[in-house]
């Protein structure tokens, strides 16, 4: 006799696997290329397709055991913050490009150090020529500055003649008069004929007293002339730099940082707040910019321009002076934008260079990297070091010997001065203070990167004390010798610039300002100094 066969068809169980199995695969490829927001109803329909077309009891059951499993799973919904977010690396490369990037790009561009129309300059000769007058008109304008700045005794830096009014005629001279009467003379103790008073029809010793013109602009050379050569300088690497190499330093290190921000790395070294302190150090460089162009709008106030001394020579410029003040502006702003320009740049790379030494050091820390990772990690930083001491840094070491001479000179004449006028003040107090910030600034980013480099040497000892991960002694060991013998050190005028250093000169001078004062060598015998 024959069994009874079943009125439903039989089920071939492993048919069903493979064709589950290719469901599966087919789901997750085009789950893989749906977007995130998209993605969970994407699931909801395919779920609710599947289940409308399936009704075979035993596939009933496989499903309910997977909504069952995935009941299980417990998800968790928390706010991120939005410093902690972790971007993706193309995401946050494309942030930095708009927010960082690109205006510094605009810069280079003012100062002539990016061409005009960059995308388009290879088929357009109007961008061509257009290029190459205006980088004519931005050398023009930087040569004028330098020259006028002669003219005019710009900043007032004769420490002998520009502390103190001229209201006094020399000793061996009678004063000039233009009045009816003769000004009554006397002999002093030493013998020597002076002047008792001063007429007020005296037109010399009135625009004197006026606009607090020196008897000569003196110390020319040192004053000026080697400053602006170096700042010539300075401005001729930048553009060869930028403008005939091309150079992409800055992006390629960004780049190279951002891909190293792991999420672990989040909270200290993340993306966004890498993004967010190059923005910080870009708007304080175009405060500073706005503020140097405050401080000459003071002089130009304070001292005034309708006549100017050469040499000792009085020259008029005949009401062509407004013009002329224009120009100096104009001057003044491309010559401080490159200063602003070369900074920036080196505090920035310095700045990307510390957040990834800072990476390994916390790896390192966790326990996360494998010794040879962080080898080549750190060969990585060391190499980002190099190009940092090559034309970045001799560009921001000329332009720190500008920082530091007009630093000293301004403080040593903001103590000296005895000019009554509040315009002055203010010009004798912001003057220093101007240079001063950004003398300081490369510097203390140097001294942070050496320190920085310094705290992985520390962790190598102990590491060597304590162990790390299952490496071996030997491995260990090799690891210290490594970093004992780095060599990587960020430079400035060729010389390693640690923070030890920055504050013995800080202590050294501060006790040398002292001394002076209260010698009375500087500053008089003021009540408060």
């Amino acid at each position: 006799m024959s069994e009874p066969t079943d009125s439903h068809p039989s089920i071939n169980h492993s048919q069903m696997a493979v064709e589950y199995t290719n469901m599966g695969a087919e789901l997750s490829t085009e789950l893989s290329t749906e977007s995130q927001d998209d993605r969970p109803f994407r699931e909801m329909m395919i779920a609710s397709d599947m289940s409308a077309s399936v009704d075979d009891p035993d596939i009933t059951i496989i499903r309910d055991y997977t909504s069952s499993m995935s009941s299980a799973v417990k998800v968790e919904i928390t706010d991120a913050g939005e410093a902690e977010f972790n971007y993706s690396t193309s995401a946050a490369l494309r942030k930095c490009k708009k927010q960082v990037l690109q205006p510094y790009g605009r810069l280079l561009a003012l100062i002539g150090w990016r061409a005009l129309g960059r995308e388009s300059i290879s088929n357009n000769v109007g961008w061509k020529v257009l290029n190459v007058l205006y980088t004519i008109f931005i050398l023009f304008l930087l040569i004028f500055s330098y020259i006028f700045q002669i003219l005019v005794c710009q900043g007032r830096l004769n420490i002998h003649t520009d502390v103190k009014a001229n209201t006094e005629a020399p000793a061996t001279e009678l004063p000039p008069t233009t009045s009816s009467y003769r000004t009554p003379i006397y002999i002093n103790e030493s013998g020597m004929v002076t002047a008792e008073t001063i007429t007020s029809m005296t037109t010399t010793n009135a625009s004197s007293i006026q606009y607090a013109q020196p008897a000569q602009c003196s110390h020319v050379f040192t004053t000026y002339v080697v400053p602006d050569i170096l700042h010539f300088m300075a401005y001729l690497l930048g553009f060869f730099y930028f403008r005939i190499q091309d150079n992409e330093q800055l992006y390629a290190l960004m780049e190279k940082v951002f891909l190293k921000a792991s999420v672990a790395q989040s909270r200290n070294v993340s993306r966004a707040k890498m993004i967010h302190m190059s923005r910080i150090y870009l708007l304080a460089g175009a405060l500073w910019v706005v503020l140097s162009l405050a401080v000459q709008g003071v002089f130009v106030a304070a001292f005034g321009v309708d006549q100017m001394t050469f040499l000792g020579t009085a020259v008029q410029w005949r009401g062509w002076h407004i013009m002329l003040i224009c120009l100096q502006m104009l001057g003044a702003l491309v010559t401080n934008a490159v200063n602003y320009a070369v900074v920036v740049n080196y505090t920035t790379q310095c700045e990307m260079i510390i957040y990834y030494m800072k990476g390994i050091f916390r790896r390192l820390q966790e326990k996360s990297t494998d010794l040879k990772l962080a080898m080549h990690d750190i060969l990585d930083a060391g190499k980002s070091i190099s190009q940092l001491n090559g034309q970045i840094a001799k560009m921001t070491s000329l332009c720190a010997v500008n920082f530091a001479e007009l630093s000293i000179i301004g403080l040593v004449i903001l103590f000296l001065n005895e000019f009554n006028s509040v315009l002055i003040w203010v010009y004798r107090g912001t003057f220093p203070i101007l240079w001063l910030v950004i003398l300081i600034l490369p510097l203390v980013q140097a001294a942070r990167l050496n320190s920085t480099i310094m705290s992985l040497k520390r962790i190598g000892l102990d590491m060597r004390v304590f162990g790390y991960q299952n490496s071996s002694q030997l491995e260990r060991d090799s690891f210290l010798l490594f970093l004992l013998n780095l060599n990587f050190k960020a430079k400035l005028f060729h010389i390693p610039i640690k923070p030890s250093y920055l504050f013995g000169i800080l202590v050294l001078v501060t006790f040398t300002l002292l001394l002076l004062l209260q010698t009375s060598v500087i500053g008089g015998s003021s009540i408060f100094l």
